[in-house]
């Protein structure tokens, strides 16, 4: 995936499901939540792909432990996942703008 087809997933993924995926005891954001929730770095993991092991790992760690991202979208990745993390869902739309405007995208929403 190019960094516009994961901005153009992981953006319309946010703008629909319009919650936090978040861990159910705990209430921490997760990649795979309560309710069926997954996060923005979540969407882009296919269920066959995905280790509760994951948890608490950023893009990074996914990308060295296993292999899941391409080395040029982790800055991009990690910027998606604190729109997710650190905004509420009023605020997504606007975050997801400077984000594309930061990674020279086209926001297609």
């Amino acid at each position: 995936m190019t960094n516009q087809d994961i901005f153009d997933k992981v953006a319309a993924h946010l703008l629909t499901q319009n919650a936090q995926a978040r861990e159910p005891i705990s209430g921490h954001c997760a990649y795979r939540g309560a309710n069926s929730m997954v996060c923005a770095v979540g969407c882009l993991i296919p269920d066959d792909k995905y280790y509760p092991e994951m948890e608490g790992k950023g893009p990074s760690d996914l990308h060295e432990v296993y292999g899941l991202f391409p080395d040029e979208s982790i800055d991009l990745l990690n910027e998606l996942q604190m729109v997710h993390d650190h905004y509420d869902t009023h605020e997504w739309k606007d975050q997801l703008y400077a984000v594309a405007r930061k990674f020279d995208l086209h926001a297609k929403f």
